[in-house]
């Protein structure tokens, strides 16, 4: 299960020698909500999403401590939002990829789940959970921002010059 806490202590020290006020202004929120972050260790996955865009920061590294901490292949993107969105019909069909050869009611009862919920997954109505994420990222091997933004490599026993 992704350790929350890891996250967060992860990436708080991307931001060592900034004041609380600073940290805020970056991730256009209150100074209270990034006291709320450090106290329940807990950073909401949009403000992760814009952290690792804007920072070109690993997906591997923030959620796992997997690889180095910034991307040799990602550039960073600083975006007017700082909410951005995910892309839930890329991530919901790289992640679906991954089974492509079984059948649905077989993927479902490995997963835990009804082949409703895959049935919504593959039509975009919802994402897929972080702990089926995460599942398939023990399973397969893959690296996290390959299952997230699409980058390659998509295996973690992969170079980038592969």
């Amino acid at each position: 299960m992704l350790d929350k806490s890891m996250i967060a202590e992860r990436f708080f020290s991307c931001h060592q020698g900034l004041t609380r006020p600073q940290v805020a202004k970056i991730y256009g929120v209150t100074r209270l909500a990034v006291v709320g972050w450090a106290r329940r260790n807990e950073i909401s996955w949009s403000k992760l999403k814009y952290f690792c865009d804007s920072q070109a920061v690993n997906w591997d590294w923030i959620l796992e401590g997997v690889g180095e901490k910034f991307s040799a292949v990602k550039k960073p993107v600083f975006r007017r939002s700082k909410s951005p969105k995910f892309d839930t019909a890329g991530i919901n069909k790289r992640y679906l990829s991954l089974f492509q050869n079984q059948k649905q009611y077989v993927v479902a009862d490995e997963l835990g789940v009804s082949s409703a919920a895959i049935s919504s997954w593959k039509r975009t109505i919802t994402k897929v959970p972080w702990e089926k994420m995460e599942y398939a990222v023990n399973k397969f091997g893959v690296r996290w921002d390959w299952l997230i933004d699409g980058l390659e490599p998509k295996y973690r026993n992969q170079s980038t010059t592969d």
